[in-house]
C-alpha cells in the first residue's frame, strides 16, 4: 500500500564482518508495509524522516540516536548555530 506523501528512511546493511553501509531511501510505501518490501535488503530501517537533510545527517553522524535528534542537529547546522552536542 502506498501513501501520497514521500518519506525518507535510512537503510542499514551489515556484512559478514559487521561493517555497516547506510543508504537513504525515498519511498511512499506505508510504514507498516516497509518490512515486506525491503525484506532481505536491509537489516535495519530508521525513519521516517521529515526532511532529507535529517536523513543525511543520520547517515554521516554515527552518534545520532533517533530521528528527532538527527532532524534537530541538522536544522542547527543549517542555521549556522552552535551545536552543543557534537
Amino acid at each position: 500500500m502506498t501513501t501520497g506523501r514521500f518519506r525518507f528512511y535510512v537503510g542499514v546493511k551489515f556484512d559478514d564482518r559487521w561493517y555497516r553501509t547506510h543508504e537513504i531511501l525515498k519511498t511512499n510505501v506505508a510504514p507498516e508495509d516497509l518490512k515486506g518490501v525491503y525484506k532481505g535488503t536491509y537489516n535495519v530501517l530508521v525513519g521516517p524522516f521529515v526532511t532529507k537533510r535529517g536523513a543525511n545527517y543520520m547517515v554521516n553522524n554515527p552518534y545520532c540516536e533517533c530521528v528527532a535528534d538527527a532532524e534537530y542537529r541538522a536544522k542547527l547546522k543549517k542555521e549556522g548555530k552552535a551545536n552543543p552536542f557534537v
